[in-house]
């Protein structure tokens, strides 16, 4: 039985016991794709980022899946694990996306040169 790591031809090491067949978003539209995103980034199984946050593994998978959206109380942990608030970035997108809808909400700032 073979233990350790294997190495890939872009010199990372992955958990031995790491097979992903999962896609990662290009493009997060929700907190749980972004969750998704970060955990296959670091080759994490959902398992170890639940242990990490002090979460079930099934809260993980149900927002992953988006089944069901973090509580604020955790959100913390995840923007802290993130290393930024997925809720701000979404909503960037969603105003990139669908500029007309959000023309209300605009605040308009000079620009700077440097």
């Amino acid at each position: 039985m073979q233990t350790g790591t294997v190495r890939f031809p872009e010199g990372l090491a992955y958990p031995y016991r790491w097979k992903c067949t999962q896609s990662v978003p290009k493009e997060p539209q929700t907190v749980g794709e972004h969750i998704k995103r970060r955990r296959l980034e670091l080759h994490l199984f959902q398992s170890d980022l639940a242990k990490k946050l002090g979460v079930n593994v099934q809260s993980i998978r149900n927002w992953e899946k988006n089944t069901y959206q973090p509580i604020e109380r955790l959100m913390t942990g995840i923007v802290k694990w993130l290393g930024y608030d997925p809720r701000k970035a979404v909503s960037l997108m969603t105003q990139a996306i669908h500029p007309e809808d959000n023309m209300g909400n605009l605040k308009l700032y000079p620009a700077y040169t440097v």
